[in-house]
């Protein structure tokens, strides 16, 4: 019986500026809460290297771009495929090649000896050097050993192609880079525990970044540990405001920080680009360094919840997740905040100092909260 024609160039890498994450994202983390029956390895493996439909491909492509909708449709067999190699793994040396079709330049300016990533991807990879060097102008080499914490297994007995000697590898396996012949244009990887890169690029991600747009004259705010940006015009930086429906919002990269309509990523020198649908939207500089130590707060951190109102003259300050200060025309009262679930609006006034305006501030402090949070809240004032 003959076979197909092998079609798709598998061994070598996609290219992508969400190639080279150093976390797991959102969406793939979200999926392994699902709990689902796992097919048979020979069956899942069989299904994985069909050339018709491609399907590696389409598997591939939501992991890259973390696609929830995607994710979540084949969740059973992206499942079935971790557990087969987890089962099929050997704890054993072996060097395995993967080809990359790109810019000499960008390689020269993303990768760099030391550094470590993930490939969020079922990351094709073979024992044939020349198998995987004609799809591609950079080969990555590839050294995996017994102890690196890294699951990946050999099906070419499962493949109607064995002589492509495939080694398949975990989605989200970790790699530094080992070395770079520019020349022979080779990139040396080592295989390295996936925990490891998080720990240590978690370390790395500033805790507040403020951006400058000249040609809107403003200033963006985000953070390392919150879902919420913000912004001030340049002239009032005291006046910041939420930028609403950002619910999504996380670093996957210590230089890439994601939003509901994209990211903003650092390129070097304090230049900061923001892409919206993959097309860039606008361009900033950073104008505030991070104390990496933690033991100076921004500028732009100090203000992360600190929101001012002319009329009323009030300041609210967060202490914690659901207790705020605010000071209304130098009164200072306390609200505990909760969230409601049943997405209806309920003040509880318990300001014992009365005045002409505490109607008035309680309903800029419902609409303040309720855009600020994007989410419905309970407001008890002390």
């Amino acid at each position: 019986m003959s076979r197909p024609m092998r079609r798709v160039k598998k061994f070598s890498c996609e290219t992508s500026r969400f190639l080279l994450p150093t976390f797991r994202r959102p969406c793939y983390r979200e999926i392994n809460t699902i709990n689902t029956m796992c097919d048979p390895a020979e069956k899942t493996f069989a299904k994985w290297s069909e050339e018709d439909g491609q399907y590696y491909r389409t598997i591939n492509t939501a992991l890259l771009n973390d696609d929830y909708e995607v994710l979540k449709k084949n969740v059973q067999f992206i499942n079935s495929l971790k557990m087969a190699i987890k089962n099929e793994s050997k704890n054993e040396f072996v060097k395995v090649y993967r080809a990359l079709s790109i810019n000499p330049e960008h390689v020269r300016q993303e990768y760099k000896i030391g550094l470590k990533f993930l490939w969020p991807t079922f990351t094709c990879a073979s024992r044939n050097r020349d198998e995987a060097s004609c799809f591609g102008d950079y080969i990555f080499e590839i050294d995996a050993s017994k102890d690196d914490w890294t699951y990946r297994c050999d099906i070419s007995k499962y493949s109607v192609y064995p002589e492509e000697q495939e080694v398949l590898f975990y989605p989200y396996s970790g790699f530094i880079v080992q070395n770079i012949l520019y020349d022979a244009k080779i990139i040396q990887l080592k295989c390295i525990d996936t925990l490891e890169v998080e720990s240590s690029c978690e370390k790395s991600i500033p805790s507040c970044v403020k951006i400058f747009d000249s040609s809107r004259n403003m200033f963006v705010y985000f953070y390392k540990d919150s879902a919420d940006v913000h912004w001030s015009y340049a002239d009032k930086p005291n006046e910041i405001f939420s930028i609403a429906q950002n619910m999504n919002g996380y670093w996957d990269a210590p230089y890439r920080y994601h939003h509901c309509n994209g990211y903003f990523i650092d390129k070097g020198n304090n230049q900061w680009e923001e892409y919206q649908n993959n097309n860039l939207h606008a361009r900033f500089t950073r104008v505030d360094d991070d104390d990496d130590n933690g033991k100076n707060r921004d500028d732009c951190d100090d203000k992360k919840h600190e929101q001012f109102n002319n009329q009323f003259l009030y300041q609210i300050y967060n202490y914690d997740n659901y207790l705020y200060t605010i000071i209304i025309q130098d009164k200072l009262y306390n609200i505990r905040v909760s969230n409601l679930k049943n997405h209806q609006l309920t003040i509880i006034d318990k300001i014992q100092q009365q005045s002409n305006y505490c109607s008035d501030i309680l309903f800029q402090l419902t609409n303040l909260f309720s855009k600020f949070s994007n989410q419905i809240y309970h407001l008890y004032i002390n």
